[in-house]
């Protein structure tokens, strides 16, 4: 492992805002509610850390510290990671100042399976928001796709544009997939719609469709600056199954750790 690559080890090993979406969401209004605390307990989660979790061990070439850091699994089934995604994602949408809340729905055709709609239509998104771009109008979205209980699937966007007319959208819908049910609603932009919206986008966590259950259009969001290089000199890098604590146990019980955080521990070797 290369130096310049040693900074994905650090920072949001928890699943924490990096440090450019940190200085981002600060600015933010209404810190209490897109605390991840908060949130985490409001969705129903209390666990100490990811159940799923790794640990990397990797010794710093300048002055031989071994490191240890804990590694989150970041995936939206996780019942610690989960919630922490959709806080992140909350508070990263309300940055970008959406203003309206569109439901597509999909028609299955004749014999038409689950998999058949979504591979047919999901491509026709991008397709519409061309369509209105060509026209001049801006269209940028955050895609959540959702399964109804007969299987088959609708897209959630939070969007970013002018007024959408209803029955115009309803109409360019239909020529694309064949099916003109749509819903639009004004979003206001605040702590509470924006929490409200994510929160009810993440009650269902996975589909049978695809592990992308979430994207976006390249300019939704603001461009974030790169992150820094680690200054640390990383030599023999490992990764490691298990947590920190059952990794130090059995593999490194002749070291004296000191606890920088519950991410990160250092020691060395006796």
């Amino acid at each position: 492992m290369q130096p310049a690559t040693a900074r994905s080890l650090f920072g949001s090993a928890d699943g924490t805002p990096s440090a450019a979406e940190r200085q981002a969401v600060t600015v933010s209004p209404g810190p209490a509610a897109t605390s991840l605390v908060a949130y985490k307990e409001d969705c129903g989660s209390n666990l100490p850390t990811c159940p799923r979790q790794t640990s990397v061990t990797f010794t710093d070439g300048d002055d031989g510290t071994l490191h240890i850091v804990r590694i989150v699994c970041k995936t939206w089934p996780c019942p610690y990671c989960g919630p922490i995604k959709r806080a992140n994602l909350a508070a990263k949408v309300r940055l970008a100042k959406p203003n309206r809340f569109v439901t597509l729905t999909a028609q299955p055709g004749l014999s038409e399976t689950p998999r058949n709609v979504f591979d047919r239509t999901r491509r026709q998104i991008s397709e519409l928001a061309k369509l209105y771009r060509r026209e001049g109008k801006e269209f940028e979205y955050i895609r959540v796709l959702e399964q109804h209980e007969n299987g088959y699937p609708h897209y959630h966007l939070i969007v970013r544009s002018p007024w959408l007319d209803q029955k115009e959208l309803s109409h360019r819908w239909c020529q694309f997939t064949q099916s003109y049910i749509v819903d639009v609603r004004k979003l206001s932009n605040n702590d509470k719609g924006i929490n409200y919206v994510m929160k009810y986008l993440g009650k269902q966590t996975t589909n049978s469709f695809t592990d992308r259950r979430v994207s976006f259009t390249r300019n939704f969001f603001a461009p974030t600056p790169p992150e820094p290089k680690s200054e640390r000199c990383v030599v023999n890098a490992q990764r490691w199954a298990g947590s920190l604590e059952d990794v130090t146990y059995w593999e490194f019980p002749g070291c004296s750790w000191e606890k920088i955080n519950q991410w990160h521990w250092t020691a060395r070797a006796k």
